[in-house]
Parts: structure tokens; sequence; C-alpha cells
């Protein structure tokens, strides 16, 4: 990499944070980039814990660039965007206070060509999500995730499975700055929201790879998305229209691939929402309808055959009142 190291800046939104912040920082301490070109910024969104005073306790003494900056509960939207406004830095490093940097991780991804390229928004790299064992311990819940983004970001980012976290990435600032960074209406997977909106203005997401995850997401029991599923299912549905509504503005329409795209995502929600949100899942299932007319699930014949007799709607509403007697029935 010719001249100086990137500067980057590592910005996390802490809120009531104190079982995991202290090891979340310590992972960036033990980061192997030049500590001359790093920033920390803690944005810490109304605690009512002891996540301020453990920040404070654990920097203590560092030969870091570090504030903790205190915020009015306004949400993970406006806490990063704080953050990364309060710095100069080229590339931006966010984590969440429960997750972990691989000590490789900026060192992989910044010493690459790609940070050259002012077109490149995003570099990512494999990661892998975390779960915690009943003896207390933290381990890889699935093997080392390596999403995919390609020429055709935007198709790419809503394919299945195709999920990157968002500690997985640097961003470049220009280009939030271009973007406005995340919008603070969103709580819930404002991060897909924002990938999306660099892909639509043509920004170009690189893959940097490593035999082992330069990021480790915790899956921690009662996080928001897991409280508020109708709110998740929600921004999943508002993101998709959000990339219908693009797709229909171009010269050709939406493509055959597109359109199965749009339709999968729909489903997600229609298959999550029944129950919780009737009015949700009626106005996608109008969506979907719009899309392809007499639309019905792929992969599951029962579901089909239910709907040609009762229609989709009420199909839904079954099957899901049976996997909750299900679970019911064996405990979980």
């Amino acid at each position: 990499m010719p001249g100086k190291n990137p500067t980057v800046a590592i910005v996390i939104p802490a809120l009531n944070a104190q079982a995991y912040i202290r090891e979340t920082l310590q992972s960036v301490l033990a980061l192997d980039y030049p500590v001359d070109s790093l920033e920390l910024i803690v944005v810490d969104d109304g605690s009512g814990d002891n996540t301020a005073s453990i920040v404070r306790m654990t920097m203590k003494g560092t030969a870091w660039r570090w504030q903790l900056v205190a915020s009015k509960g306004k949400g993970p939207s406006a806490a990063r965007n704080t953050g990364w406004r309060l710095s100069q830095a080229e590339w931006i490093q966010f984590l969440d206070a429960d997750d972990l940097l691989a000590p490789s991780k900026l060192r992989v991804q910044l010493v690459n060509p790609a940070t050259e390229d002012e077109s490149v928004a995003v570099i990512y790299s494999p990661w892998q999500p975390w779960r915690q064992g009943t003896d207390g311990r933290w381990a890889g819940a699935s093997g080392i995730i390596t999403p995919s983004v390609a020429s055709q970001a935007l198709e790419d980012l809503m394919s299945e499975n195709n999920f990157i976290a968002t500690g997985s990435q640097v961003f470049r600032r220009r280009w939030l700055e271009r973007m406005g960074g995340f919008d603070e209406r969103r709580c819930l997977i404002e991060d897909v929201h924002l990938a999306l909106r660099l892909a639509i203005a043509g920004a170009r997401f690189v893959r940097v790879d490593s035999s082992k995850p330069l990021f480790f997401y915790r899956q921690v029991d009662g996080s928001q998305s897991r409280r508020d599923k109708a709110g998740f299912l929600k921004g999943v549905r508002d993101n998709t229209a959000m990339v219908q509504e693009h797709w229909e503005t171009q010269a050709v329409g939406i493509t055959t691939q597109q359109r199965m795209l749009l339709l999968a995502q729909y489903a997600q929600v229609m298959r999550g929402c029944r129950l919780l949100d009737v009015q949700l899942f009626d106005e996608t299932l109008e969506r979907v309808r719009a899309l392809q007319p007499g639309w019905l699930p792929r992969n599951r014949r029962m579901v089909v055959w239910l709907s040609r007799l009762v229609g989709y709607r009420t199909t839904e509403g079954f099957a899901l009142r049976w996997i909750a007697l299900r679970r019911q029935m064996i405990g979980r």
C-alpha cells in the first residue's frame, strides 16, 4: 500500500452494555494496526448502567485517541452518525457494543489496493455468528460466513443467505457523507438499508478474503431485533419496497431475476408476520400479487395445496399456529 496507513475511526454505539463492553473494547485494543492511525469513539446512548464507567476504566492509560460521547437515547442509527461525524478518519469501523473484532481485521482489509479506488465504499470479509453455551462460554454458532457482492451489487445484497454483518465491514467516510449516513428514523436492519442505498447510488463493495473470520457477531438473547419481530419484518418489507421502486424506474423494468429476489424477501415477511401484524401481512401480499398475480410460495407443497383450497392468507395463519403448537408440545 503506497503512502501512510489509512486512518480509521472505530465507532461503538452503546446502550446498557456493561455485560459486554469491556470484552468488545479489549478486542479493539488488540488490533494489530498502527495506533497513531486509529481513534475510538463510544457513543453512550442513554445507558442506565455502568457502561460509561467501564469504557473510562478500560481506555484510561492507553495510547489511543478516544472519546466517550453522551447521547439521549435516539437509537443506534443516530448514535453511529454522531460517532463517525466526530471523526475525520478516512475509514469507519462500526462495532456494536457486544461484538468482537479479530486482531488482524483492519490490517487485512485496509492493506489492499481497493482503498485507493474512490468508487469502493465498503470493504468486507468473512465473519462468524457466536452463541453462548450453557456453560456461559461464547463460541461459533455456525461455520464461517462468506458473503459475495460482485458487479450486480444490489441483486447480491437482496439474495437470501448473503448477509454482510455491519461489523465485518469498513466504510469509506466520503461515501457515508454522500449518503448522509444511517437513516435515523430506522432502529432495525438500518445497516441493510444503508448497504442497499449505497448499491443504488453505484458504490462498489469489495471482499477481502481471510482463512479465518475477522468479525464475531454475538447473538444476544433479548436484542432489539429479537424482541421486536414485527418491527424487524416491517424493516425487511420497507427495504424490499425501496429496491423494487428503484428497479421499476430502470429503462428495462424489473427483470425475471429481480422479481424472484423481491418475491423471496416479501415471502419471508409474510411467513413471519401473519400472527404478529395482519395489516403488514395484507400490505405485503398486495405487493406480491401486483408483482406476480396468483403467486404461491415455492417448495412448500402443503401450503400450496391448502392455499388453493382456502387461500394463502388463511393457510399461513394455520401454518404459524401449528408451528407454535409443536414448539409448546416439545417445550421449545
